[in-house]
């Protein structure tokens, strides 16, 4: 069998495949990060309430959860541009130093709705 009969493809074309299965594995980490950064932010910010006793900053989240302030705001960015208003109520009512009773009481919940609202609020959608 002679060379020419490989059908090898030409370098060019092996080369754009490989940057093209490199943008895929990029994409597919990227996503998986940033699901585990929500995670970790939304127990880290959990975690720091509770132990401060009030809604902690973006730098102590960022500290605690390991990550940039940056990667916190941009987190918290997409809490706010959620359209469920009662999870944006509960949020800011627990970042104000209400607790679980005083947000159920406000908001006409139970206390563990309280707790599933503010879980929905702190997941990105």
């Amino acid at each position: 069998m002679l060379v020419h009969e490989l059908r090898v493809p030409p370098r060019d074309a092996l080369v754009a495949e490989a940057i093209r299965q490199m943008a895929r594995d990029l994409r597919e980490y990227e996503a998986s990060r940033v699901a585990d950064m929500s995670e970790v932010l939304d127990r880290t910010t959990e975690y720091l309430a509770n132990h401060l006793g009030r809604c902690p900053t973006a730098a102590e989240v960022a500290e605690a959860g390991g990550v940039t302030v940056e990667e916190v705001l941009d987190d918290l960015e997409t809490i706010a541009a959620q359209p469920d208003p009662r999870r944006r109520k509960a949020l800011a009512l627990r970042c104000e130093g209400y607790d679980r009773d005083e947000i159920a009481e406000r908001l006409g919940v139970c206390r563990c709705g309280v707790s599933r609202l503010l879980r929905g609020a702190l997941r990105t959608p």
